[in-house]
């Protein structure tokens, strides 16, 4: 068994997971070079609540944190994923995307090139797709397996909430270890189906 490193401390974890979205956050600066006063941070439920979205079963994980990207993040165990960004343990994040959903006829395709963003997995082959209705919610579901940065085997699972054409998406994305799978993949499910949006702009889940 390899041994497990130190738990990550959580400004290790957020920018790991911001690597997901790629993007660029820059510094906000007064005029005078120094950064402007600024109020407590809020609680984490307090952030958790502030999302567009409602979980309805936590299914058992813990909100670890959010990152400047407003990508929250559940699991186990603060230390299931590393600061080498090897997974240690169930690790379910969510966001909604910026970018516009597809036409209804890309969506397929679009969620497998989504699966080549997720930067904790490679190799990801894809064993099952599903479209699941949750009330209002049409989500579009991937099962697959990947390698961790270290060569071990991976369950992957993603599920997608898609917006009208033009307009923003729901992505939850799911990792854990292999032998985690039977235990871990019904709650990686359970969470995803018990979210609803706050407000569906667009026609989201249609």
């Amino acid at each position: 068994m390899p041994r497990r490193p130190h738990p990550p401390s959580s400004a290790a974890l957020a920018r790991a997971v911001s690597l997901v979205l790629t993007t660029t956050l820059a510094a906000g600066l007064g005029s005078s070079g120094t950064a402007a006063q600024t109020a407590p941070p809020p609680s984490l439920e307090a952030q958790v609540a502030a999302q567009p979205y409602r979980i309805g079963d936590r299914a058992g994980f813990k909100p670890l944190y959010v990152t400047d990207l407003d990508i929250l993040v559940l699991g186990d165990d603060p230390d299931a994923l590393g600061e080498d960004l090897e997974v240690w343990g169930p690790y379910l994040s969510m966001v909604v995307s910026a970018s516009p959903s597809p036409a209804t006829a890309g969506r397929e395709a679009f969620a497998r090139r989504a699966l080549e963003f997720i930067v904790f997995a490679s190799d990801i082959e894809v064993e099952g797709t599903a479209t699941v209705r949750q009330g209002l919610n049409l989500w579009h579901e991937t099962v697959g397996r990947g390698l961790s940065v270290s060569g071990a085997e991976l369950l992957v699972y993603q599920a997608i909430l898609y917006g009208a054409p033009g307009r923003p998406y729901l992505r939850v994305v799911g990792l854990a270890p292999a032998e985690m799978r039977e235990a871990v993949l019904p709650r990686f499910r359970q969470v995803s189906r018990s979210i609803t949006l706050k407000s569906t702009p667009g026609g989201a889940g249609t």
